[in-house]
């Protein structure tokens, strides 16, 4: 169990108290990213033929419930979990009514309580992995997939299409290279922390042909107050490095992220751009601050921009999303530093809705011009 008291964090281990600072608090993501290693090993163990990946599961989690309190209250007013997985579905699931009995197994993990249907919101072992189970069928009927398995996850028919596929998709892309999903911005540090803890442990490919019967994560958190995003401090690199020692055995020597050098950065595994965080004061859009969180590594697409998420309220963070295809070798742009880039992202926190744009060019001719909105409703500040 872990209970926030004040600046201290107090968790219970194996029946052994162990008293933290509030810095802390980057400890609970590393340990979620251990309990996601930990379910795609078992789940890996119980299905063999299946091709369920750390990003896989990652992506469901950054689409389902990005601010990673498992408790949090979804738009239909319901407690769901990591996974979001209704209570209906998950009582078929780990009784085997459905899927022809494919996830009946998660019954019987964590000691068994993984088969009470509320441990969705207070275990956070059966909440992903009741979900990973779900998620990894649908992958083998849509023979891997990942748009047309997420559909099914959503609807509940691979054949319906779910209006927050590309999203899910543009997620899963960003986490199969070790980059955060846009909708890491709900709860940032806790997120660098997964995508660290999973990195070290996958040898920076987020993926694994291994497999491994865990019938209890030893990484596992129960009735876990997750502290929002403003209020985590984050711990310097040295205590991260030494709870990552603690938590997974060894060094952390083998870690391929830019998160050694810049635990504050995203992961970015390509050399041709350092990743880089800098704020500008000096933006000609007066609504919103901006900060440069990196010149992503991902593939040339078509041009494109994203606004992430929609709405927000005042004085939220957002992340603006940009894409030049091949043709263009620059980007630039009135409203947000992109230091040229053609692919990037950047955190914007306007205090009214703002229209973000951006120009791809070629040499100082313009190709395309991109824009996207961020709306900006006061009624969610209250």
């Amino acid at each position: 169990m872990i209970i926030i008291l004040a600046t201290v964090l107090v968790v219970s281990i194996g029946g052994s108290i162990v008293y933290a600072y509030a810095s802390s608090y980057n400890e609970i993501g590393l340990k979620i990213g251990g309990i996601v290693n930990d379910v795609v090993l078992n789940i890996h163990a119980q299905h063999p033929q299946l091709q369920l990946t750390h990003a896989h599961v990652l992506a469901v989690m950054c689409q389902e419930l990005p601010s990673l309190s498992i408790n949090d209250i979804n738009s239909e007013g319901r407690q769901e979990g990591y996974t979001q997985v209704i209570i209906s579905t998950y009582q078929g699931l780990v009784s085997g009514s459905l899927l022809g009995g494919a996830c009946a197994y998660t019954a019987s993990l964590e000691g068994g309580a993984c088969a009470d249907p509320h441990s969705r919101t207070d275990n956070a072992r059966c909440s992903i992995e009741v979900g990973a189970c779900l998620y990894d069928y649908l992958l083998s009927q849509c023979n891997g997939d990942p748009a047309c398995a997420y559909n099914g996850y959503n609807t509940g028919s691979i054949q319906r299409f779910a209006q927050g596929t590309p999203d899910f998709v543009r997620g899963y892309n960003a986490l199969s290279h070790g980059q955060l999903c846009a909708k890491a911005a709900f709860n940032r540090p806790l997120w660098e922390s997964i995508l660290h803890a999973v990195d070290v442990v996958t040898g920076g490919t987020f993926k694994t042909n291994a497999a491994a019967y865990v019938p209890s994560s030893k990484y596992n958190l129960l009735r876990t107050k997750i502290p929002s995003a403003s209020a985590i401090q984050s711990a310097p690199y040295s205590y991260i490095n030494k709870q990552m020692q603690h938590l997974f055995g060894g060094s952390d020597t083998h870690a391929h992220s830019s998160y050694k050098q810049k635990p504050r950065s995203v992961s970015s595994r390509r050399k041709s751009h350092s990743t880089t965080t800098q704020t500008n004061d000096n933006g000609t859009n007066d609504t919103s601050a901006h900060t440069t969180l990196q010149a992503m590594q991902r593939p040339k697409a078509n041009n494109e921009i994203i606004c992430l998420p929609k709405p927000i309220a005042p004085g939220e963070e957002a992340i603006v999303m940009w894409a030049c295809d091949a043709s263009s070798d620059n980007a630039q742009s009135a409203d947000i530093q992109t230091d040229g880039h053609t692919q990037g992202a950047v955190r914007v926190t306007p205090t009214a809705t703002a229209t973000y744009s951006v120009s791809c060019k070629k040499g100082d001719t313009e190709i395309s011009k991109l824009t996207c909105t961020v709306p900006v409703d006061v009624a969610l500040h209250l």
